[in-house]
This record gives structure tokens, sequence and C-alpha cells, in this order.
């Protein structure tokens, strides 16, 4: 039998892509959980995400700060939250 890309692949958007099954942590959360459900997601440590996270907004210049804080609070206003991790 043969299998169709969409049947292998699981669900797919409308681009073509994977869908995302990032989730917001409610256990592992230290703000609002956006880092550690990333982190959990893909099989990192969230204290790693965290440092990445906050290097990164203070050592790029520009208004990388200003970018990450909004980044992280539409994200966490619009991942669902997960009672998993």
């Amino acid at each position: 039998m043969v299998e169709s890309c969409h049947q292998r692949m699981g669900p797919t958007k409308a681009r073509g892509g994977r869908i995302l099954r990032i989730r917001r942590a409610t256990r592992d959360r230290w703000v609002m959980g956006v880092c550690g459900g990333i982190a959990h997601t893909y099989g990192w440590s969230s204290n790693a995400v965290r440092l990445v996270t906050a290097v990164l907004a203070i050592i790029i210049p520009g208004p990388s700060l200003i970018l990450t804080v909004v980044v992280y609070i539409l994200l966490g206003a619009i991942l669902p939250e997960t009672q998993e991790y």
C-alpha cells in the first residue's frame, strides 16, 4: 500500500509546513511559561532557552530588547497552556 504525504507526515498547514505543537508550561515557568514550553517541545534545557533569550535580547544592538519582550508577550497570549510540563 502506498502512503500519501499527508498520511505519513500528519496534519499540515495550508503552506505545507508542519503544525507547531508549542504550548506554555504551567509547572516549568518563571513568567508566562513561554521559554519552558519551547524547551520542552524541542527537548532542550529550559534554563538554556531562558539564557539564550536573555543574552540575545541584551547583546544584539538595536531595539532587540523591546522586540524580545513584545514577541514574548504575544506568544504568552497566543500559545495555550499545558499541564504536562
